[in-house]
C-alpha cells in the first residue's frame, strides 16, 4: 500500500480522478474534432425552435450574438469555448432564416382571401397531383380580378380543377376564375393533418376551385422548358421499358422497374396495393431513389474513367462524372434523398481527387447544412427525415472491416451487413413513421434480406437498360425479362413476409417520451451488443454503479407501472367527438365500456378531403391518437358523400 511519503498518494489518486464538470468538457472538445458535426446541429436546432417559438426579433439577436462572439473570441486564447459560441452563433442563423421563411408580402394572394369569386392571372409552376376526376395545379400569381377591379398580386395559389378539359403544362400562363378563394385549412382535429402549415412550407398561402380556365400565349422561361424535358425524358424511357418488357402485365413490371431504378416519380403506375405491401414489409425504401443509385453512377464511371486500375482521380474526370450525376438526379427528381446522395457524393469525389481520406459523418452534416441553408423547411420534411435516420441508422449499425491484434483483415458477411443494416434502419426510422403515419413495420421487416439483395442486381440492369433503350432493343428485352423474374421473387418474398404475426403494427402513435426511450433505451442497448468497445464501456460503467440504486429505479418503476394500471381501469365517463370533416359529419362515440361507435365518415368541402384521404388525413389519426385499434360498430345514416 502506498503512504504519505510514496510518489503516488491515495489523495493524489482521489484529486487526479475526472470530475463531471470535466468529462462534459472532455465530451464538448470530442465535438470539436468534427465541427461541422456540432455547427450543423446547432443550424437544425434552431429551425425547429424557431418553428415552435415564431420567433420575430431574431434578426436583431443575430446581430447582437456575432457581435458577443467576435469581441469573446477576440478576448479567449482558447479555442473549445471558440467552438461552443460558433455553435451558437449557427443555431441563431437557424433561428433567422425559418424566420424569414414566413414572412409574407402585402401583395401576397392570401391578403385577398376570403372571396367567393375572383380572376386570377398566373403561370403554373406545378402539377403535383392528378386523378382520375380532378386536378390539383400551383400557380404562380401575377394579378387578381375582382368585379372591375385588378390587383398586382404574389405568391402561389393552390387550385384544384374537377373533369378539366384545358390541357395545360408546367410553365404555361393562364387565366382562370376561381370560387371559394381562402386559406388553406388548419388542423382542427387531434392528430389531423394540418395542410396549412404543409402548404405554407412550400411557398403556398392561399386555395380555391377551378370554375374556368384558359391557356394565355407568351414564351415559357427556360427553366420550365428544363422541367418540362425532363418529364418527356421519363415518359421516354418508360415507354421503352414498358415494349421491352416480356410477358403478360409488362406495363406494371415496367413502372415497377422504373420505380426500383429511377424512384416512384419515374413509376406513376404502381398501383396503391402494392406501394402498401412494400411500406408494410418495411421496403418501400427500394422504391424511393436514394444514395444506392446514384453511388452505382459515380463508381461505374469511375470505374470506366480510371480503366479499372486503383489510382487518384484527376480534376478532369469531374467534367465526366458531374453531367452524368446531375443528369440522373434530374431525371430521377431531385427529393431530399437524391439532394442528400448528390452532396455526398461531391464529397466522395474531391476525396478522390484531393487524396484525402472520405468521412462520412462529415458528408452527412454538410448534406444536412447544404439542403438546410437552401430551404430550412426541409427540416420538417417527412422524407427527408426517413432519408437521413435510415443513412445514419446503417452508417451507425452496419459491421465494418477490422484487423486483429495478428494484423488479420475480418470483412463482415454480406448476409450479416445486410440484416445488420436493415436493422440499424428500422431502429432509426420506426419513430419517424409511428409519428407521422401511424404504424411501422414489424417482423416484416425481415423482407429486406431478399429485397436488398435482390435490388442491387435490379438497379445496374434497370441503368443499363436505360442507356441501351431502342437502339439496342434486342439486349433491352433480355435486361427486362431479367428484372422481371428477380422483382417477381421479390414480390413474391413481400407477400410471405407480410403474412407473419407482428407483421406490421398498425395505428399506433409515438409521442415524444417514447421516441426517446426508444432511441436511448432500445437503440442504445443493441448499438451496446453490436460494437465490442461499447459492451467493455458498458460492463466498467455497470461496475461502478450502486446496485442500491439499481433497486430503488427497478421498484419505483413498478410502482409507477400499477399506479398507471390502476388509473387506466378506472370507469371513463361517455365521450362523443365530432371530428371536423368540412362539409360533412364524422362521430366517434367511446362508450365507459370500451366499445367504440363511428357514425358516418364524409365530407364533400374539397375533392381532396374525400374517401381514402379523409381516412388518412383525419380520422385515422385521430383514432391513434386516442388510441383505438378497433370500431365495434360503423353507423352510415345514408348514402351521401357528406355522410
Amino acid at each position: 500500500m502506498a503512504t504519505g511519503s510514496g510518489p503516488h498518494t491515495v489523495e493524489e489518486n482521489i484529486s487526479s480522478a475526472p470530475t463531471f464538470a470535466e468529462q462534459v468538457c472532455v465530451f464538448i472538445q470530442h465535438l470539436g474534432y468534427r465541427p461541422l458535426v456540432s455547427l450543423t446541429g446547432g443550424l437544425v436546432i434552431g429551425v425547429v425552435l424557431a418553428e415552435q417559438l415564431h420567433i420575430r426579433f431574431s434578426i436583431l439577436l443575430l446581430v447582437l450574438l456575432l457581435i458577443a462572439t467576435a469581441g469573446f473570441i477576440i478576448s479567449q486564447r482558447r479555442s473549445l469555448p471558440s467552438h461552443l459560441w460558433l455553435v451558437a452563433a449557427f443555431f441563431t442563423a437557424g433561428l433567422c432564416l425559418h424566420t424569414a421563411q414566413f414572412v409574407v408580402p402585402a401583395s401576397d394572394i392570401s391578403a385577398f382571401t376570403p372571396l367567393d369569386s375572383a380572376g386570377i392571372s398566373g403561370r403554373v409552376v406545378d402539377i403535383p397531383d392528378e386523378y382520375p376526376h380532378w386536378r390539383r395545379l400551383v400557380v404562380e400569381v401575377l394579378s387578381v380580378q375582382t368585379g372591375r377591379r385588378s390587383s398586382v398580386a404574389t405568391g402561389l395559389l393552390s387550385l384544384t380543377q374537377a373533369g378539366w378539359k384545358t390541357p395545360v403544362a408546367v410553365g404555361d400562363k393562364i387565366a382562370a376564375q376561381v370560387c371559394k378563394l381562402a386559406l388553406p385549412p388548419r388542423a382542427l382535429n387531434i392528430g389531423q393533418f394540418d395542410m396549412r402549415r404543409y402548404l405554407a412550407r412550400q411557398g403556398i398561402t392561399a386555395q380555391a376551385r377551378i370554375e374556368t380556365l384558359h391557356k394565355l400565349p407568351g414564351p415559357v422561361p427556360w427553366q420550365f422548358k428544363l422541367k418540362n424535358l425532363v418529364q418527356l425524358s421519363r415518359q421516354r424511357a418508360l415507354a421503352n421499358l414498358e415494349q421491352a418488357m416480356p410477358g403478360v402485365n409488362s406495363e406494371f413490371y415496367a413502372h415497377l422497374m422504373a420505380g426500383m431504378v429511377y424512384g416512384l416519380q419515374a413509376g406513376p403506375g404502381i398501383d396503391k396495393q402494392t406501394q402498401d405491401l412494400f411500406r408494410r414489409t418495411g421496403t418501400i425504401h427500394l422504391l424511393v431513389v436514394s444514395g444506392a443509385q446514384v453511388t452505382f453512377v459515380v463508381f461505374t464511371i469511375i470505374l470506366l474513367v480510371t480503366a479499372g486500375r486503383q489510382r487518384a482521380l484527376h480534376p478532369w474526370h469531374i467534367l465526366v462524372i458531374a453531367p452524368a450525376v446531375v443528369s440522373f438526379a434530374l431525371l430521377a427528381g431531385l427529393a431530399p434523398s437524391v439532394s442528400r446522395s448528390l452532396v455526398m457524393a461531391g464529397v466522395l469525389i474531391y476525396a478522390l481527387v484531393s487524396g484525402r481520406r472520405y468521412d462520412l459523418a462529415n458528408a452527412l452534416a454538410l448534406a444536412i447544412f447544404v439542403l438546410v441553408i437552401a430551404d430550412t423547411n426541409i427540416v420538417f420534411d417527412i422524407g427527408a427525415q426517413l432519408t437521413f435516420a435510415a443513412a445514419i441508422g446503417v452508417t451507425v449499425y452496419a459491421p465494418r472491416s477490422y484487423r486483429d491484434v495478428l494484423g488479420v483483415a475480418h470483412r463482415p458477411h454480406l448476409v450479416a451487413t445486410v440484416l445488420l443494416a436493415t436493422l440499424g434502419a428500422w431502429i432509426m426510422v420506426t419513430p419517424i413513421l409511428a409519428r407521422n403515419f401511424y404504424g411501422f413495420a414489424g417482423l416484416a421487416n425481415l423482407a429486406n434480406a431478399i429485397a436488398v439483395p435482390i435490388s442491387m442486381l435490379v438497379v445496374p440492369l434497370g441503368m443499363i437498360a436505360l442507356v441501351t433503350g431502342s437502339a439496342l432493343w434486342p439486349l433491352t428485352m433480355v435486361l427486362c425479362g431479367l428484372t422481371r423474374i428477380l422483382m417477381q421473387i421479390m414480390l413474391w418474398s413481400n407477400e410471405l413476409f407480410a403474412r407473419l404475426p407482428l407483421a406490421y403494427v398498425d395505428n399506433v402513435y409515438f409521442s415524444w417520451p417514447v421516441i426517446i426511450v426508444w432511441y436511448l433505451g432500445l437503440g442504445g442497448f443493441v448499438l451496446v451488443l453490436l460494437k465490442p468497445a461499447l459492451r467493455r464501456h458498458a460492463v466498467e460503467l455497470l461496475r461502478c454503479v450502486d446496485r442500491r440504486w439499481v433497486v430503488v429505479g427497478l421498484v419505483g418503476a413498478v410502482a409507477l407501472t400499477v399506479l398507471l394500471v390502476v388509473v387506466n381501469d378506472r370507469e371513463q365517463p361517455l365521450r362523443v367527438t365530432f371530428l371536423a370533416v368540412g362539409e360533412g359529419q364524422c362521430a366517434v362515440i367511446e362508450a365507459p365500456g370500451g366499445r367504440v361507435m363511428m357514425v358516418d365518415a364524409g365530407s364533400r368541402q374539397y375533392p381532396e378531403l374525400q374517401g381514402e384521404l379523409l381516412a388518412d388525413r383525419v380520422i385515422l389519426p385521430f383514432l391513434a391518437r386516442r388510441g383505438i385499434r378497433q370500431l365495434d360498430a360503423l353507423v352510415i345514416t345514408h348514402p351521401q358523400s357528406d355522410h
